[in-house]
C-alpha cells in the first residue's frame, strides 16, 4: 500500500545542538504535547542516505536531459554558445534531481515511521552534535519546510557532559578541545537561521521557565503550552555527569583562549563567574500533588495521556515524602496503575 503523505511530512521539528545540552529533555517535553510526536535520535540518517544515493548514482543529473532538448530544439545551440547558460542549465538539472532524491527519502522516512498512522499533528526528531561534519543542505531538499530547534547550554556547565560522552576526562589538555567543539556546534547549528524557521532555546530557560521557553516555538506552530509538557522535568534523562570544581582564574584562561567563545557566551548572556561547573544547580521541586486534608492528596498532573500511555512521576522531592514512604515501598520509583483515580 502506498504511503499516505500529508503536508506535515515536509515540516518536522529538528532538534539540533551539542550532545549533553538537554536535547533529550527538550525532545521528551515536545513529545509530551498531545499534538506532537517526536521520534528520537536519527544519527544523521538523512545526511548519510543522501550521500549514499550520490555515490551510487553519480550521473542522475542527466536523467531528464533528452526531454529538455526535445521540448526546446534551440537549447543545445544556446548552451554551446553561452557558458553562462550551460552552467545555469546544469544547475537546473542538478536541482531537479536533488528535489527528486529528497522526495524519495521523504517517502521512505514517512513509511518507516508510519507517519500516516501517527496521532500527532506535528512530528520531529533529533540531529545532535554537528560541528560541521554534516552538511545541512540536503535537509532542505528532504524536509523543505522543517523547523529547526537549537538547544543551547552554558559551555562551562556543559563540560562534564562533554567529558562523559567523549570518554575524555576534564584536564588542561582536554578542556580546550571540548570548548572548541561547543563553539563549532553552535556555529554550525546557527547556520539554520538562514531558513527563517529557526528557534533557539536555552537549557537554563527550559529548566527555570518551561512554558515561557517553549511557547514561542509552540505558538509558531499554532499550538499553546500544554501542562503535560512539564512532566518530563520531574525526572533525570540520561546519566548524571560528574562535576568537578574548576578555579575561576583557570576558567577565564580557557575561555579567552578559544576563538569566538567569549563573543558567543556574551550573545547568550552567559558569564564565566555564574557558571555552575563546580556543583549541580538545585532543582525546584515540581509539585504534582496537592493536599486535600486528612492525609489525602490529589495528583495534579494527568495520569493517563490521550494515547493511553501512563506517566511515571518521581515524588521523592516533595515535602510529604516521609508520609508517602509509609504507604509506598519505593516513593522515588512509584508507578501509578493504568486506571484513573
Amino acid at each position: 500500500m502506498a504511503t499516505k503523505l500529508t503536508p506535515r511530512i515536509k515540516r518536522p521539528l529538528i532538534v539540533i545542538g551539542n550532545g549533553g545540552s538537554g536535547s533529550t529533555l527538550l525532545d521528551r517535553m515536545l513529545d509530551a504535547h498531545p499534538d506532537m510526536e517526536m521520534m528520537g535520535e536519527m544519527n544523521f540518517l538523512v545526511a548519510n542516505a543522501w550521500a549514499a544515493f550520490h555515490r551510487a548514482d553519480a550521473n542522475t543529473t542527466l536523467r531528464e536531459l533528452h526531454s529538455h532538448f526535445d521540448a526546446d530544439p534551440d537549447l543545445e545551440s544556446r548552451i554551446k554558445k553561452d557558458p553562462a547558460q550551460l552552467t545555469a542549465f546544469l544547475r537546473h538539472l542538478g536541482n531537479k534531481e536533488f528535489e527528486r532524491r529528497g522526495a524519495v527519502l521523504r517517502r521512505s522516512i514517512a513509511a518507516w515511521f508510519c507517519l500516516d498512522e501517527s496521532h500527532g499533528r506535528f512530528w520531529g526528531f533529533k540531529e545532535i552534535t554537528n560541528g560541521g561534519s554534516q552538511d545541512w543542505t540536503c535537509y532542505d531538499y528532504v524536509f523543505p519546510e522543517a523547523r529547526w530547534v537549537h538547544i543551547v547550554r552554558h559551555p562551562l556547565d556543559w563540560l562534564p557532559a562533554a567529558a562523559r560522552l567523549s570518554g575524555n576526562a576534564l584536564s588542561d589538555e582536554t578542556i580546550p578541545g571540548h570548548l572548541r567543539t561547543w563553539v563549532a556546534n553552535v556555529v554550525t547549528s546557527r547556520q539554520r537561521a538562514a531558513t527563517g524557521r529557526y528557534h533557539e532555546i536555552k537549557y537554563e530557560d527550559l529548566q527555570a521557565e518551561p512554558a515561557l521557553a517553549l511557547s514561542p516555538l509552540l505558538n509558531s506552530l499554532g499550538l499553546d503550552w500544554h501542562r503535560e509538557c512539564a512532566l518530563p522535568l520531574s525526572r533525570q534523562w540520561g546519566t548524571v555527569s560528574t562535576r568537578l570544581p574548576l578555579p575561576l582564574p583557570k576558567i577565564r584562561e580557557y575561555v579567552s583562549a578559544i576563538d569566538g567563545l567569549e563573543q558567543i557566551m556574551f550573545e547568550y548572556g552567559y558569564s564565566v563567574a555564574c557558571a555552575a561547573s563546580s556543583a549541580k544547580r538545585p532543582q525546584t521541586p515540581r509539585t504534582c500533588l496537592e493536599p486535600m486534608g486528612a492525609g489525602r492528596w490529589r495528583i495534579v498532573a494527568p495520569i493517563l495521556r490521550e494515547n493511553g500511555n501512563c506517566w511515571r512521576m518521581d515524588l521523592s522531592d516533595l515535602d510529604i515524602v516521609d508520609k508517602l514512604a509509609a504507604i509506598a515501598d519505593d516513593v522515588g520509583h512509584w508507578e501509578p496503575r493504568m486506571t484513573r483515580p
